[in-house]
């Protein structure tokens, strides 16, 4: 559903009446509203229709997907040339995890592999070191 509108407020301390044309649309399950003080209901109108018809030509976007062997190469790099002291640290780890996740995998595919509990874990585990009752 879209629609042209009339805003209408008033401001200053006189309370100067004042009127912008504008228009909402559903796009995409989302409320999108657009307003300006010098549109005139022409001009709302026609921003609607130029809104709706870019909206039926979808824009293709050149999507370069990055895996996670060339994320770490990249961070490596980046640490060589910082002189990091512990880079030999990062190496182990990084051949670790690329043995765990894969050198193909997605860098978008790695957060939806491993859901964490809620708060990481970590305070269950300190309970029951404690003795919590509670744990």
């Amino acid at each position: 559903m879209a629609q042209v509108i009339e805003r209408i407020w008033r401001n200053g301390p006189r309370k100067v009446k004042r009127t912008a044309w504008g228009y909402t649309v559903q796009i995409n399950g989302r409320q999108e509203r657009k307003y300006d003080a010098a549109w005139s209901r022409e001009d709302a109108e026609k921003a609607l229709t130029a809104r709706l018809l870019n909206v039926a030509t979808p824009k293709v976007e050149d999507v370069h997907i990055v895996t996670f062997k060339a994320m770490t190469e990249r961070y490596l790099k980046e640490k060589e040339i910082s002189r990091k002291r512990t880079i030999e640290n990062d190496r182990k780890i990084i051949t670790r995890l690329l043995a765990f996740f894969g050198e193909s995998t997605a860098s978008g595919e790695l957060s939806q592999s491993l859901p964490l509990p809620r708060g990481g874990g970590r305070a269950e585990h300190r309970h029951a070191q404690v003795g919590d009752p509670e744990s």
